[in-house]
């Protein structure tokens, strides 16, 4: 086993101790590093903010949380006292999950357990004997879980056994889960689940199960006293029953397997609960929902994409179930197929790229680029050329694959107004069809690199506050002239851009055509196959750090710069024997002259020379004419 070095993620600090207790304070003060404690005889850990800490204090209380944490899967990070067995496991604790610690605490699923929390100081080294490494400890660790959120209830869950009246004791406690945690059906089964096979001598067989947990166990929550509405009751239990959680500064609701910023699905929950609910009290409802859901949540891990048969593991292929533990934001609306193959697709990408494959892996890519939800590379995809090339088609495969929920189409000059950023949040795409020519200036240009480098944007729905978000959209158009950039964005605009030429002519006259192609192409069996690709694609792109090189690529970046670069124009047109040896205020003024004549922004003199000397390789030295001394652009000596 590797040297243990802490935990830096559960703990915020190590202090010094004598025996179980710390010689210093450790409440908002300056704690230690591992390696500062390492060597004392007794040392422990402070307890980050947003963690917990439920300990078991017998070794049998120990066993039976070991036994149910490997049959539910849970990861927590796990201590163990190697005199006596007792257990100490850590866990996140959004939100205040529990609110506060205590000793001898019944837990929901009946174990008995001391709850710690804030600045508490962990003993990890007792007079030379050592609580650590850990008994186990994964790279995630989860949300306390609902079977270890603590009850106040007479009921002893632990004690009971057959011929106790059990069955009418949990009959019972299912109403102390569903008033005192707002939990919903599904996950009381869950727990009464656990109970059952963790925590009772002998189980009860399914059938008893069943009975006990009838429909009409469940109470029914009041949120209604006399003729007040009790808003705050409501939200609480919309927020659990719901899985209500601020993801990227916005509340979200969980429904159909992944998480969706919406008020109008918020509030259909609501009506579904109480058809008869007023506006007034649905917006009474939002309002203590922002007010309790105040920590913003990560977005998932952006190596889980969520498809329409289950979430799919990028780096093991595995494709997991749905689960409201997972906060992904986004859903494919096809199916994952691994196994899937079609002709058309192959046929119709091949004559698409001109049979480049350096072009085809590209547009495979960029598709698998649009499927992941993080930005840092930084790139936005252009698709050029005139005629019937195939750029419609492609594009309509991409719609078609992300499905329309996860799409918005904006032209490039529209991403800086102020309500279409708000259209792009939690999308995966901005696919922009023949968008305009015109000159990107100022504030355009700002807002296009920070959404391709996924930097905080501004969003504002109407009549709603300003919030901030990392976008994850990729930045997809379609041109026949790629837009030209004022001078001062251009580098940055360059460096973001993957212009894809698309030189094929598609014909009715073709041996090959198919009138009714774009139905062909997005077939659940195209589209499936589709998808594989653009997995392969996106793999290809995280192994490699970047998209693949293509020369016709080049090609196309290279004409971008001399179009966007009046001095390459300049150096074209009049050639290099105009420049060198030539009086440098006289080539300025040409250059001036040029740029007035074609409606071209100039740069100062001094940038001029510099670019003159880059592209031309030459440096400025002093000559004399006509007895006069004269400043020139000439050849470097070699």
């Amino acid at each position: 086993m590797s040297k243990w070095n802490g935990n830096d993620l559960v703990f915020k600090g190590y202090a010094v101790g004598k025996g179980k207790k710390p010689i210093q304070k450790v409440k908002n003060a300056n704690l230690k590093s591992w390696d500062d404690v390492i060597d004392s005889e007794s040392f422990g850990a402070i307890l980050n903010s947003e963690f917990i800490d439920i300990s078991f204090d017998s070794e049998q209380l120990s066993d039976m949380f070991l036994e149910m944490a490997d049959s539910n899967n849970w990861n927590c990070l796990i201590l163990e006292n190697p005199r006596n067995k007792h257990i100490h496991t850590y866990w996140r604790n959004p939100d205040k999950r529990i609110a506060r610690g205590g000793e001898d605490k019944k837990l929901a699923v009946g174990l008995i357990a001391d709850i710690h929390s804030g600045s508490t100081y962990i003993p990890l080294r007792v007079n030379g004997v050592d609580r650590f490494p850990p008994h186990f400890e994964p790279d995630e660790i989860d949300v306390v879980p609902n079977e270890l959120l603590p009850v106040n209830t007479s009921i002893d869950v632990l004690g009971l056994t057959e011929g106790d009246g059990r069955n009418g004791e949990l009959y019972k406690y299912i109403l102390v889960l569903q008033s005192q945690l707002n939990l919903s059906r599904d996950e009381i089964i869950e727990i009464l689940k656990n109970i059952n096979n963790h925590v009772f001598d002998e189980a009860l067989d399914d059938n008893e199960i069943e009975t006990i947990t009838r429909d009409e166990a469940f109470e029914a929550p009041i949120f209604f006293k006399k003729n007040a509405f009790l808003f705050d009751t409501f939200a609480r239990y919309i927020k659990n029953q719901y899985h209500i959680k601020r993801i990227n500064n916005q509340l979200h609701i969980y429904d159909d397997g992944i998480y969706t910023a919406s008020y109008r699905l918020i509030e259909s929950k609501m009506i579904e609960i109480i058809p008869n609910l007023k506006a007034t009290q649905r917006s009474e409802t939002l309002k203590y929902l922002e007010i309790i859901t105040p920590n913003n949540e990560e977005p998932f891990s952006s190596n889980y994409l969520a498809f329409r048969n289950g979430i799919l593991n990028l780096t093991t292929k595995e494709l997991l179930p749905f689960s409201p533990e997972y906060p992904i934001t986004n859903k494919i609306p096809w199916d994952y197929n691994p196994n899937a193959y079609d002709q058309t697709v192959d046929s119709t990408l091949n004559k698409i790229a001109c049979n480049d494959e350096s072009i085809r892996s590209l547009l495979e890519e960029c598709i698998g680029y649009c499927f992941y939800r993080r930005n840092e590379l930084s790139k936005s995809f252009i698709l050029t050329g005139t005629g019937s090339n195939g750029k419609s088609t492609f594009l309509d495969m991409v719609r078609n694959v992300l499905g329309r929920n996860n799409y918005v189409s904006l032209d490039i000059d529209e991403l800086s107004e102020k309500f279409s950023t708000t259209t792009m949040f939690g999308k995966l795409a901005n696919i922009g069809d023949d968008i305009s020519d015109e000159f990107l200036q100022g504030k355009a240009i700002s807002q296009f690199k920070k959404i391709v480098s996924g930097n905080d944007i501004k969003a504002e729905n109407k009549g709603q506050d300003v919030f901030f978000f990392k976008p994850s959209v990729k930045l997809l158009f379609s041109a026949n002239e790629v837009p030209r950039v004022r001078n001062k964005g251009f580098k940055a605009i360059k460096r973001r851009l993957v212009i894809i030429p698309f030189n094929a002519e598609f014909s009715k006259d073709d041996p090959d055509y198919k009138w009714n192609i774009i139905s062909l192409l997005t077939e659940q069996t195209a589209t499936e196959y589709l998808i594989q690709l653009g997995l392969q694609g996106l793999e290809r792109v995280l192994m490699n750090n970047g998209f693949t090189d293509s020369e016709a690529v080049t090609k196309q970046i290279d004409e971008f710069e001399k179009d966007n670069n009046p001095i390459i124009q300049f150096v074209d047109e009049f050639g290099e024997d105009a420049i060198l040896n030539e009086s440098t205020s006289e080539v300025f003024t040409m250059y001036d002259s040029f740029c007035y004549k074609n409606g071209f922004s100039k740069v100062s003199q001094k940038k001029f020379s510099m670019e003159i000397k880059r592209l031309l390789g030459c440096e400025i030295g002093d000559v004399k004419i006509n007895g006069k001394k004269c400043r020139v652009f000439k050849n470097r000596e070699l």
